[in-house]
């Protein structure tokens, strides 16, 4: 019976294939990231780097160096047609996640399945949750992502051009965001592939020489890509400020302690510990389903009483995770539709991975491709304070080689996992629990992916209000209280004003009312922002010619944010009464103060 159904739908499947891999497969991954472009007025992180994009000459400090070229196709795409707005912003910016997958669907199309592919890239892109404007995350999976692909296929065709092109990518990389240094971690797989060469093809002896030769290549066009955006800094800041502005980076660990490498490293290893009690309980539930049936290991209408009790259980351990919160139906509220689902399929990544390594009925690229999963695995989330939610947002290449491996498993074919013996005849428990945790992740992170818009209509508020009369804004929609305070705020800005202090996490509005920052950032609530600098920075447009033209915007918040945040407010309203500032507007959500202005 199952050979004829699956007989059955390779037959349609062929009969139907050209129009679903050449053409609606890459229209959907195409456009899958642009669904909500239309949606979401959000002043904080989604638009801040756009307001960097649109005035690089303010920009100022670290952030200059360690995303420069992040930064430099920010500027460049912000100034093409509609980039200036932020429906246009977010189509340009959002079509640089649909590269990343389908640079995916066509590289590995040759060895793996288009259904596959396809559908572990619409996953990818559903569990991506980082606003699309923030460059130097997308940008470094861009790049991350084409460089792995590279390397994979200079492995399969043994290509010495593709190992120094891996290598460029990568090296370029390092610009795209300074902690990218660490994705050079990708060279194991070079040496990886030789050892199963040796091991498995004949004991070939030249593939260590070959890899030697291939490692050569990769430093090669690893320097040479490192080299250009190098020299392009010396060129613009000099080498002092080069390595000044390094030295300032690495002294972020001295004003936010959740960049210390300490840190890093213990918050991803505590999600994972978090979360590995939802795996264990779904483990213990296949655990007790193998041994009913083994129990019971009878054909006819027991056989279906029994499945019909486990997927009964099945759907009492859902209930019990919906219960505990592991999991919500508010998809605009916050992560928590996905992101334990999306911990349970990286969990299952590491075990897809290192079974592939052990076992020895996988081919060579199979483990090339675990390899480079493991790499991805482990170096995604170095460089940010976001636990593993940078993982999920990177999932290009480990969402499909998740599927592609447990699919095997499924399959009575190749890379089969039946049980034998006394349990002969219990693999429903495992198999049919492994596609209900698909099914239930692919709903769960179409819905997130659809619904959810960073820091916007989170309490359930609908985005159903068209925001008017704010150039930037045009097209967009958000919720009434939202689109009120903005065009009021817009309204009320002086025509002769060109530049603002913004406070109160609203460096995006920047962008948004098309200001230059006056100071040296548009986002002084940061940690990572010195209050010394801050401090300096008002100081220094005090004495400005620009002081005139300038305004400080608060975005009113219950307390300051940050651990300086209460020091740097005070600081703040100093400057405000020793110039003599006059508020010159304020509703729900801004206050606005000018110099020498009446109210």
């Amino acid at each position: 019976m199952y050979d004829k159904i699956s007989v059955t739908v390779k037959t349609l499947y062929k009969r139907i294939s050209w129009p679903l891999e050449q053409v609606l497969f890459p229209l959907v991954l195409l456009l899958w990231p642009l669904v909500k472009v239309c949606v979401g007025a959000d002043v904080s992180d989604s638009t801040y780097s756009l307001g960097n994009y649109m005035y690089p000459d303010k920009l100022q400090g670290m952030w200059l160096v360690s995303t420069y070229l992040s930064n430099g196709i920010g500027s460049i795409l912000v100034r093409l047609p509609g980039g200036n707005t932020l429906v246009g912003a977010n189509i340009y910016m959002g079509l640089v996640v649909s590269a990343i997958a389908l640079i995916c669907y066509y590289a590995l199309k040759k060895d793996f399945s288009a259904p596959i592919l396809f559908a572990g890239e619409y996953a990818a892109i559903a569990f991506c949750w980082i606003p699309t404007g923030i460059l130097y995350n997308y940008m470094s999976y861009l790049m991350f992502t084409l460089g792995a692909v590279l390397l994979y296929m200079a492995i399969r065709d043994e290509r010495d051009y593709l190992y120094a092109l891996a290598g460029i990518v990568l090296g370029l990389n390092v610009f795209v965001r300074i902690p990218n240094v660490t994705q050079a971690l990708l060279i194991v797989t070079v040496w990886a592939t030789a050892v199963w060469k040796i091991r498995y093809t004949s004991k070939d002896t030249k593939a260590g020489a070959a890899a030697l030769q291939s490692t050569g290549y990769c430093i090669l066009g690893y320097v040479v890509g490192v080299l250009v955006p190098f020299c392009l800094v010396v060129a613009r800041f000099g080498i002092d400020g080069f390595a000044d502005r390094i030295t300032e980076m690495f002294a972020i660990s001295g004003t936010d302690d959740t960049y210390t490498t300490f840190s890093m490293i213990t918050s991803v290893v505590s999600a994972y510990v978090r979360s590995f009690k939802w795996i264990a309980i779904i483990a213990a539930v296949i655990f007790m389903g193998t041994l009913m049936f083994a129990a019971f290991n009878k054909e006819g209408i027991l056989k279906w009483i029994k499945r019909g009790v486990y997927i009964l259980v099945v759907g009492v351990m859902l209930r019990f995770f919906w219960g505990r919160g592991m999991f919500t139906f508010k998809y605009y509220e916050d992560y928590t539709a996905m992101f334990e689902w999306g911990m349970i399929i990286l969990l299952l990544a590491w075990i897809c991975a290192i079974t592939v390594l052990a076992r020895r009925d996988y081919n060579i690229l199979v483990k090339t491709l675990a390899t480079i999963v493991l790499v991805v695995l482990i170096v995604t989330p170095l460089g940010s304070n976001n636990f593993t939610c940078q993982n999920l947002n990177n999932m290009f290449l480990v969402m499909p080689f998740v599927l592609y491996v447990t699919g095997g498993w499924l399959h009575r074919g190749a890379h089969k996992m039946r049980m034998n013996g006394l349990l002969y005849g219990c693999n429903f428990p495992w198999m049919s629990m492994l596609l209900i945790v698909f099914t239930v992740t692919y709903i769960q992170i179409t819905g997130f992916h659809t619904q959810f818009v960073f820091r916007d209509g989170m309490d359930g508020t609908l985005r159903d209000v068209k925001v008017s009369g704010v150039p930037s804004l045009e097209g967009i929609y958000t919720t009434a209280d939202n689109a009120a305070s903005i065009e009021g705020l817009y309204a009320a800005i002086p025509a002769d004003v060109t530049s603002a202090v913004f406070w109160g996490d609203c460096p995006g509005l920047s962008y948004i009312l098309r200001m230059s920052p006056a100071i040296s950032s548009t986002w002084p609530d940061l940690d990572s922002y010195p209050t010394d600098e801050f401090d300096e920075q008002l100081l220094k447009l005090g004495m400005s010619d620009e002081y005139d033209n300038s305004v400080i915007i608060i975005r009113k918040l219950p307390e300051p944010s940050g651990i300086n945040g209460a020091v740097k407010q005070d600081i703040l309203q100093d400057y405000i009464v020793c110039n003599h500032m006059s508020q010159i507007f304020e509703n729900d959500e801004y206050i606005v103060y000018r110099p020498n202005a009446e109210k």
